[in-house]
């Protein structure tokens, strides 16, 4: 290589070096908010030990709590929760918003992570992403049933006492990072518990499912949560997991086809919260805005949840204590008088007269399934699977074809491991019964809605009411009602052929 060449490299490599170790040095404006007050005017900020968990047995931790100078204990406060312990100047900023009347009066928690400990106080392990990153409810009711309750029975050093809204309208939490997803994991898994979301650099990645997240907001029915999103253009701790930034952007676009309230700061910069921390008093403002109205929920572009719901209906407790399901789950009933079952493994059929036959025997059958509008097919749930299988019906009784076609989504959690039941539409849909909610799928075995009912985890569903046309289901120890703009189709009534939804 000539020496001209040899030059034009290293001029390449000295450029490309000094590229990739730009760091930004972005100025925002300057935030009054971010300027201690005078002692006077400033909060309270105390510290608590908390050396015990229940839900997370062995970790301890620290958290703290902020209470603002306005304050009066005869008047329940707003709440927000942040973890990983006191970010954004967030004191500061209260203590700014609260008197200038641009947020309610707002008592903080700020909870660092636990850690499981030696005798010497060192630290053996390290419990933070298992419970931030994961995507259950685990850490929404560690907040709920011992962080708040152990909070309630602190008090300022004035000896004001704590008294918090239970109102998730009145409630808000954030984090940065694990912490962030952890935050909106809260209000997605918790609407009841919180309303406003404020996630700086969050880990929607492929740590402990977090990459799904886009996906599930498209095709679950709006919450009633507003979110505040932010994340730096070169965001990342580790590329293993996904690319940070860009699945921050998928978040933001899910949220807006799903009609949330949401926002964005997208900015220059890496996995730090420098930007979040400068953008946290305007992210403050437009989270409580027109507060105390409420956080109410948008209306999907989905179109399957479009055609399934009726805008006006919403979900009722069923007072009748006596509401079971017309037929066991593990039973279908033809017109004919056929009968499938399933149980242990074992998928029977029994003519209207004769003895019943064992048509498949499979380890890994569930004990959920049900028949297809036009009794041409047989679907069984599968043990602890996110799949479920499909049988053609043959004139005579006997069964073909069978396929793992139906793909749900996270069946079962520690709770609930099983798909509980299962039930058709007239258009041909499979609703699913599983811990996420009531999982609706397409005729080619596709998940395309998702309802969530109050309770949580739904361990049965059934059609009923007039025309067929209330979904009922068990959540939570409860039984649920909701009008949907779609029949059922019971087994057991004569034979209709969907429309085709096509090969798409």
């Amino acid at each position: 290589m000539n020496k001209l060449g040899l030059l034009s490299l290293l001029m390449v490599g000295l450029l490309t070096t000094t590229w990739a170790q730009d760091v930004s040095n972005k100025r925002y404006p300057y935030e009054p908010a971010h300027q201690a007050l005078s002692d006077g005017q400033r909060g309270e900020v105390f510290k608590v030990d908390f050396p015990k968990s229940k839900l997370y047995p062995g970790t301890s931790r620290s958290y703290w709590v902020y209470v603002p100078k306005a304050y009066r204990p005869d008047q329940p406060a707003c709440l927000f929760v942040c973890l990983d312990g006191v970010l954004f100047n967030a004191p500061t900023v209260f203590d700014h918003l609260i008197a200038q009347k641009q947020m309610p009066v707002t008592i903080g928690v700020f909870i660092q992570p636990g850690t499981l400990l030696n005798k010497d106080s060192t630290v053996r392990r390290y419990n933070r992403t298992n419970e931030f990153d994961n995507l259950n409810d685990r850490f929404a009711r560690f907040i709920e049933e011992e962080i708040l309750p152990d909070v309630r029975k602190q008090k300022t050093a004035d000896g004001r006492a704590i008294n918090l809204s239970t109102n998730p309208n009145d409630r808000a939490v954030a984090g940065a990072s694990s912490g962030a997803i952890c935050a909106f994991t809260a209000a997605w898994q918790r609407p009841d518990l919180f309303s406003r979301v404020f996630s700086a650099i969050g880990t929607y990645i492929g740590m402990r499912g977090g990459d799904q997240y886009p996906v599930l907001i498209r095709k679950t029915e709006p919450k009633p949560i507003r979110v505040y999103l932010q994340d730096n253009d070169r965001d990342t701790w580790n590329p293993l997991f996904g690319n940070w930034f860009k699945a921050n952007i998928d978040m933001e676009a899910a949220l807006n086809f799903a009609g949330y309230e949401v926002t964005h700061q997208w900015q220059e910069g890496g996995h730090d919260t420098r930007q979040a921390t400068a953008i946290f008093a305007d992210a403050m403002r437009w989270l409580w805005k027109g507060w105390p109205t409420p956080v109410r929920s948008g209306w999907s572009a989905n179109n399957t949840l479009q055609s399934v719901l009726d805008t006006s209906a919403r979900w009722q407790a069923v007072v009748t204590a006596d509401t079971v399901p017309p037929t066991a789950p593990h039973t279908a009933l033809l017109p004919d008088g056929n009968r499938y079952s399933v149980q242990g493994g074992v998928l029977s059929y029994k003519p209207p007269k004769g003895k019943a036959l064992v048509v498949d025997r499979d380890a890994n059958l569930g004990a959920a399934l049900a028949v297809s509008p036009d009794k041409g097919q047989l679907v069984v749930s599968g043990r602890g699977s996110h799949w479920l299988y499909d049988y053609m019906i043959e004139p005579d009784g006997s069964l073909t074809s069978k396929q793992r076609l139906y793909w749900l989504h996270n069946p079962g959690n520690e709770d609930t491991a099983e798909v509980g039941s299962l039930a058709f539409d007239t258009n041909g849909n499979l609703y699913a019964a599983t811990a996420l909610g009531v999982q609706i799928c397409d005729q080619n075995g596709r998940v395309r809605a998702i309802l969530a009912p109050p309770g949580g985890a739904v361990t049965a569903l059934w059609f009923g009411g007039e025309k067929l046309g209330t979904l009922f289901v068990r959540s939570g120890g409860k039984v649920y009602q909701r009008n949907l703009n779609v029949t059922g189709a019971p087994s057991s009534q004569k034979a209709v052929t969907p429309k085709s939804q096509g090969a798409g």
